[in-house]
């Protein structure tokens, strides 16, 4: 909805679309301060947390994906109309004003149906009440049982409404785990494995990518692994903290970070490339939350009000040093963003081991290929593509878009139709039901003279995809060159029950009645396409058939409309 207002307004406008971003990004920030202001008021620092908190999420480079990405305004959308949820929910318990009780849901509602990640808040919320105000065990149970209220008319209601209603298939490259069978302790383990990934991207977010996958992340996962070690570290050190030190924001941050991670941990459902930065978005408040009580601690006497003072001084100047570098890197990354062909080839170095980055990359270098405002010429794009579709290949065999797309590269830009030929039949090992690879095969038979085999795939194309026009048209010229015009009018028929106003199509019927020797049903058909498109061309051929037929009153009949 919001995309629609923005393009009814202002038209096609990334600019806008990137300012809309960052005044959203801006105002999640302001409410994330006026929120932890409210919650810690028993604290005389609390100013000075929330704005140290408030800088530390600012300036984390991995927010750079969802205030760069335009697609990525759900995840600002779904966190922004959450906060204000819980903004209200506090604020009620505060002032009693049963506008803030009405609105509330309002907004939970419309968070979860930016983004669905946002049904944490359902748990999030009674968590705030839990920690900072004064609300009854009862009051409690109320907002959670309205929460899980709200989840479910929006799941019914989405069921009813104008949305995407395909089911979004995993591949092997994407996530293993949505087509290896594993044990739930596997599952488990890997969950521990993503979890200390995240851990470690929101400590030492570097280098960032734009996609990861199972090529990166292996989901074959050991108790030693180096991230289910960082995991168990850093979750062991930080209970241990929070039950020796009772510090309740560092506790209540950590829950919030455990809540928010654990649906996009693979647990209970895999995730597309197994991680991802704008994944992080939301776990990454609670994080932060707990980073700083944790500095706060240490601190000795910390300021009532913000103060610059403070970033100088024991521990807080180690952590400035690293917010400094945190904001340098920010400023690099989002340049980076710029477009997806200088983030692509920034990343590539990163991403080599990966399956859906190169197959991703290896595509956007093809979309410039014929395109005559592009940074390289072709004979370079040509070797890009090449270059990162086998690596997609090598680090995944099941990538049979990555086959194919290879193979259209060595058949049309290399001229090599035995080696694209081998291309196009492992792409079909991989994916049978892929009717682009068998008519590009079908091509490469069709330029080597094996003409039978042409036939044979194109026919498979056909079959699995009644609508590929190209095909028919391919299959019919093959037809034609084998002078089989009986073969060349039925894929004709067939194609014109899938495209009814085809005049290409329509012609080529015609076409072979002539060939065939039947120019009465050709001068019928080509009356059929004047009907549709009464154009001089199409009478002219009108004109020749029915000289051939001698055919006096069709000759006049056209003849006098144009000459």
């Amino acid at each position: 909805t919001l995309f629609a207002i923005e393009y009814a307004v202002f038209g096609q406008s990334p600019h806008i679309n990137h300012t809309i971003n960052i005044i959203l990004y801006s105002l999640i920030i302001l409410l994330l301060f006026l929120i932890l202001k409210k919650c810690l008021i028993q604290y005389p620092f609390r100013e000075m947390f929330a704005f140290v908190c408030c800088l530390l999420f600012l300036a984390h480079p991995i927010h750079t994906e969802v205030t760069d990405s335009i697609k990525s305004c759900d995840e600002l959308l779904g966190l922004l109309l959450a906060l204000l949820s819980t903004y209200l929910c506090v604020t009620y318990f505060e002032e009693k004003k049963i506008i803030y009780l009405l609105c509330a849901p309002l907004f939970l509602f419309l968070s979860i149906y930016a983004k669905l990640t946002s049904s944490v808040f359902v748990l999030i919320i009674p968590l705030v009440l839990v920690f900072f105000t004064k609300a009854g065990k009862k009051q409690i149970l109320l907002f959670l049982l309205a929460g899980f209220v709200v989840l479910l008319i929006q799941s019914e209601l989405k069921k009813i409404l104008v949305t995407e209603k395909e089911i979004r298939i995993l591949y092997h490259f994407e996530n293993p785990l949505a087509t290896e069978n594993v044990t739930f302790f596997a599952r488990l383990l890997f969950a521990v494995k993503t979890t200390g990934i995240y851990i470690k991207l929101l400590i030492f977010p570097y280098p960032l990518r734009f996609y990861y996958g199972p090529s990166m992340i292996t989901s074959s996962v050991a108790m030693l692994d180096p991230d289910v070690i960082l995991a168990v570290v850093f979750f062991g050190s930080a209970i241990y903290f929070c039950y020796k030190t009772k510090n309740k924001p560092a506790f209540f941050g950590l829950s919030f970070f455990l809540i928010c991670i654990v649906p996009v941990t693979n647990l209970l459902k895999p995730v597309a490339g197994i991680v991802g930065e704008r994944l992080a978005f939301n776990p990454s408040v609670g994080f932060i939350i707990f980073i700083t009580s944790v500095i706060f601690h240490f601190c000795k006497n910390p300021p009532v009000k913000p103060s610059w003072n403070f970033f100088i001084k024991k521990p807080f100047v180690y952590v400035s040093v690293l917010l400094f570098i945190y904001l340098f890197y920010t400023w690099s990354r989002n340049s980076n963003w710029h477009d997806e062909l200088t983030l692509f080839e920034h990343d590539a170095p990163f991403v080599e081991k990966s399956a859906g980055a190169n197959n991703l990359i290896g595509n956007k270098f093809f979309e410039n290929i014929e395109n005559p405002k592009s940074k390289y010429p072709t004979q370079i794009l040509v070797q890009k593509c090449w270059k990162h579709y086998n690596l997609a290949v090598e680090a995944d065999s099941s990538v049979f878009s990555a086959y194919n797309n290879a193979g259209v590269i060595a058949y049309r830009f290399m001229n090599n139709p035995e080696l694209a030929k081998t291309y196009f039949i492992r792409a079909i090992r991989g994916n049978y039901d892929f009717p682009q690879a068998h008519e590009n095969l079908a091509d490469c038979y069709g330029k080597t003279g094996n003409y039978k085999e042409a036939v044979k795939e194109y026919e498979l194309s056909l079959l699995q995809n009644p609508k590929g026009y190209k095909a028919y048209i391919s299959l019919t010229s093959l037809y034609f060159t084998l002078k089989n015009y009986g073969m060349g009018l039925n894929c004709l028929t067939r194609a014109v029950k899938e495209f009814p106003k085809s005049a290409e199509l329509m012609i080529g019927q015609s076409t072979c009645y002539k060939l065939m020797g039947q120019p009465k049903p050709a001068l019928k058909k080509l009356e059929e396409v004047y009907r549709m498109y009464p154009v001089k061309i199409i009478a002219d051929s009108i004109l020749a058939v029915s000289k051939i037929l001698n055919d006096t009153q069709t000759y006049n009949r056209y003849h006098k409309l144009f000459y």
